[in-house]
């Protein structure tokens, strides 16, 4: 009697198929991904184009702010400089809609001069909150006071509330 020898014969590919598939996988997750980032930049992107950086806009601005903090407690500082050809005499600024009066406060053309706003100017709140106020500026030509001009951009100064400092 010859003995039954069948030979098993195992296939070379099972381990392929699984391999090919998880390299699939991995390329559309891969795909997947990218997709979802390129929206994410465009939807970013866009934003940006409709609402300018408000410290760009401001930096150049006819009157401009070089650099300002707002406290707390709704005081305010700003370092000015006025961009006109001719000395400027302020008479008031406005923040969200509210006029500050201002005294002896002129800048020649290219001057720099720090303005410190007291408690109350400005809208307050708790330090670090957002913020973004219209800011506005009634001047007159100090050489000619009867010619008073006004600037309100429409473009908000923006940042985060610092700490209110006793006395400073």
């Amino acid at each position: 009697m010859g003995k039954n020898t069948a030979k098993i014969r195992i296939p070379l590919f099972n381990g392929q198929a699984a391999v090919e598939y998880l390299i699939l996988i991995s390329i559309v997750l891969v795909v997947a991904l990218l997709a979802a980032n390129s929206a994410l930049n465009i939807s970013g992107s866009i934003g940006n184009l409709v609402s300018p950086k408000s410290s760009t806009y401001w930096q150049d601005a006819q009157i401009s702010i070089l650099a300002s903090s707002f406290s707390s407690d709704g005081s305010a500082s700003l370092l000015l400089k006025n961009r006109k050809p001719f000395s400027i005499a302020l008479s008031s600024v406005s923040m969200g809609g509210q006029a500050i009066p201002v005294s002896n406060v002129t800048l020649k053309p290219g001057d720099e001069m720090p303005l410190s706003l007291p408690a109350g100017s400005a809208p307050s709140g708790r330090v670090g909150a957002p913020y973004s106020y219209l800011i506005g500026f009634d001047f007159s030509d100090s050489q000619d006071s009867s010619a008073q001009y006004g600037f309100y951009p429409s473009f908000p100064l923006s940042g985060t509330l610092q700490l209110a400092l006793l006395g400073g």
